[in-house]
């Protein structure tokens, strides 16, 4: 698949020599590429969007109505951020912000039909792209990187 050309994210030689064994620094390159890679496959495939919109829209439809503080606290990102994804999901009609029966003074995050289509559409779609940004690895080596990556984020709750 190609991307979108103002969309480009590092590729192999964007990396510096200097940086190539720093953790951080290479976490950070495969986010800014794996970032500009969900956006431009799912524009090719008319889905739209992001892969965080995607992440959000996720969460939402697996846990049910909650609080923009709660998908907050849930996909790590601040306020500002949260309010600017929601817009956007709300703008395109997958989400709806409605009163929250709990406490009449806030809002519940609900998907609507048009969200659970557009996750049905984009799933796939990032999926195929998941496995070309890991074609490098065998199958074995695939598995055993989400799980390194899983112990190092979860520790003791990582599932084995």
């Amino acid at each position: 698949m190609s991307s979108a050309p103002e969309i480009q994210g590092p590729t192999a030689t964007d990396v510096q020599p200097m940086l190539a064994e720093r953790i951080g620094y290479l976490l950070a390159k495969l986010h800014q590429r794996w970032a500009a890679e969900s956006v431009a496959v799912l524009r090719e495939e008319g889905v739209g969007l992001s892969g965080m919109h995607f992440g959000a829209l996720s969460i939402i439809d697996s846990a049910g109505p909650m609080s923009q503080q709660t998908l907050g606290e849930l996909i790590g990102k601040d306020r500002t951020s949260v309010v600017a994804v929601v817009d956007d999901l709300e703008g395109a009609g997958l989400v709806e912000r409605r009163r929250n029966p709990a406490d009449r003074r806030a809002y519940a995050l609900e998907v609507t039909r048009r969200g659970t289509d557009w996750l049905e559409r984009a799933r796939p779609v990032l999926l195929r792209a998941e496995d070309e940004l890991l074609a490098g690895l065998e199958p074995g080596e695939r598995d055993r990187l989400i799980g390194l990556l899983q112990q190092v984020l979860l520790g003791p709750r990582a599932p084995r």
